[in-house]
């Protein structure tokens, strides 16, 4: 993959898509160290920890529902908030950066004659920052399949982790439901598809979840979306990616 501009990334937090807030993004990923030296050796010996990772931010302030003020300023220190970050855009088979993190810092603010500003800041809380696929993205109105995509094999000692996003939703009623699954197969035809993740059901508001897959390897190397809507003129926008990481 070439080198290219960030211009139509994608951010989403829990259930809100707050890309038209943000001008910049920025993610960074370490390992804690530790010292690991012992009598005889000639110099410092290190190990790596645990994995921790923070997310910051920056763009226009707005108020009002989905935007930045009403989603993250009432949730701060609230933990488990889930995240994805499209930095090439919603495209199926696209880079998603993908995780929970805990909000800690938000700043409003600007000076005279500049237009109203933000800053914000988070950490991971309790997960790995997975480096991800986007499987489905984008408005549905029936049930349906995504592309098949090969991203290889959950081996020993790894673990898959899907995240799903529903920004939107509409119907009669209030009847509207919908059921998203990631599920694998040793092939293309998908004769005979394995279901590692079932997000639980969405009614009709928004939402997000974070899962890891049910077992922890696998000899299959596809993987795809499935989803089930139904309702009275239901209608949802959701983004489901996935990821294979080490713990």
């Amino acid at each position: 993959m070439g080198k290219y501009v960030i211009q139509n990334g994608k951010i989403l937090l829990n259930g809100f898509d707050l890309s038209g807030d943000h001008n910049q993004i920025g993610l960074t990923v370490a390992r804690e160290e530790r010292d690991v030296t012992t009598f005889g050796k000639a110099g410092v010996q290190r190990i790596a920890g645990m994995q921790s990772f923070e997310v910051s931010g920056s763009g226009f302030f707005e108020a009002g529902t989905g935007k930045i003020d009403t989603v993250v300023a009432p949730n701060l220190g609230t933990s488990g908030a889930e995240l994805t970050i499209l930095p090439q855009g919603t495209s199926v088979g696209s880079k998603a950066f993908i995780g929970e993190i805990n909000t800690f810092e938000y700043a409003p603010g600007g000076s005279v004659g500049d237009a109203m500003g933000f800053t914000f800041a988070g950490r991971s809380e309790g997960t790995v920052l997975v480096d991800g696929t986007v499987l489905k993205s984008g408005a549905v109105s029936t049930s349906g399949t995504g592309t098949i995509l090969n991203l290889g094999q959950i081996a020993s000692g790894r673990f898959g982790y899907g995240i799903l996003h529903v920004t939107a939703t509409s119907g009669n009623g209030g009847t509207q439901t919908l059921d998203v699954k990631i599920q694998s197969d040793s092939t293309t035809g998908f004769i005979s598809p394995t279901t590692h993740i079932s997000f639980t059901q969405v009614g009709n508001a928004v939402a997000s979840q974070w899962k890891a897959t049910t077992a922890t390897s696998t000899t299959d190397s596809y993987w795809r979306a499935r989803w089930v809507s139904a309702g009275v003129s239901e209608g949802f926008t959701f983004y489901v990616s996935f990821g294979i990481s080490y713990l």
